[in-house]
């Protein structure tokens, strides 16, 4: 068997393949149909003449036409069925597949880069979590930069040191639960260090929430929800990207509503003195 007659049936192999890869969704489907249609009718015409020849012409002509038709009706119809998604599927978005910004729903270590967009993109973010002392330490140029803007404004909704109970709670379903109070009060400390550096634009809540089931980054159109595991275990957890617009943009905007409204905004020297006097710390 000669190299070239194998080299051959391998480059015909490797077309079928890629033509194969190529129709993977409804509207390739449809360009392949009409290529195959086109170039059997064009045989035709080639070896007839006459009302046979103009009848194949027409019929070229006539499936284009109707190819367009259809691809037209899907397209105001059922856009996403073009690309092979169900309804209710989530649409990518190039820009993300271009690795111009997270995809919307990963690990939450994966959105660290992206925190420099979100805090640039707003002028009021919101945050709802136990200490998230990781995402602090990792923002800490942002949250500044942002703070120094004029007109911005940052709220940020905490557990009460002061429940006991609640706090009891909240350390059961971490590995480090004993050290939770601790990072919950350096979060006091750190952010009444931003009261007084920023006066007016850093207002802390406190929640009396048993445990809550997942975290609220929010920034205006945009908000960043991550899980809170259920069983105490260290792990990255999954995190989505919201944005307006999106199914779950109102139940997320709704919860928030109600947490800023059963939390209880605490002065700049109360929280100085829980930041510095509690006993669970």
């Amino acid at each position: 068997m000669s190299e070239d007659s194998s080299g051959g049936r391998k480059a015909r192999r490797g077309g079928r393949v890629e033509l194969v890869k190529a129709v993977q969704t409804p509207l390739g489907f449809f360009v392949l149909v009409v290529l195959i249609v086109e170039v059997g009718l064009g045989v035709l015409t080639g070896l007839t003449n006459g009302y046979v020849q103009t009848v194949l012409v027409f019929g070229m002509i006539g499936t284009i036409i109707l190819l367009v038709l259809i691809v037209a009706g899907i397209a105001v119809y059922r856009p996403e069925a073009l690309r092979g998604l169900r309804r209710g599927d989530n649409v990518p978005n190039p820009a993300q597949d271009e690795g111009h910004s997270p995809t919307p729903a990963t690990f939450f270590s994966s959105f660290m880069d992206a925190y420099e967009v979100l805090f640039r993109e707003t002028d009021v973010v919101t945050c709802f979590f136990i200490h998230s002392r990781r995402w602090r330490d990792s923002c800490l140029q942002h949250v500044e930069g942002f703070l120094r803007r004029a007109n911005t404004k940052l709220i940020l909704i905490l557990p009460d040191l002061r429940e006991t109970g609640a706090i009891d709670a909240i350390c059961s379903h971490f590995v480090d639960g004993a050290s939770i109070p601790v990072f919950i009060q350096d979060a006091y400390r750190y952010y009444h260090g931003l009261q007084e550096e920023f006066p007016g634009k850093v207002e802390v809540r406190l929640y009396t929430a048993t445990y809550p089931t997942y975290t609220i980054y929010h920034f205006g159109s945009k908000a960043l929800i991550a899980m809170y595991p259920t069983v105490p275990r260290k792990a990255d957890v999954p995190a989505f990207l919201v944005s307006r617009g999106d199914p779950f943009w109102d139940f997320i905007g709704t919860d928030l509503k109600d947490l800023l409204r059963d939390s209880c905004a605490v002065s700049h020297e109360e929280l100085r003195s829980l930041a510095t006097q509690h006993g669970g710390a």
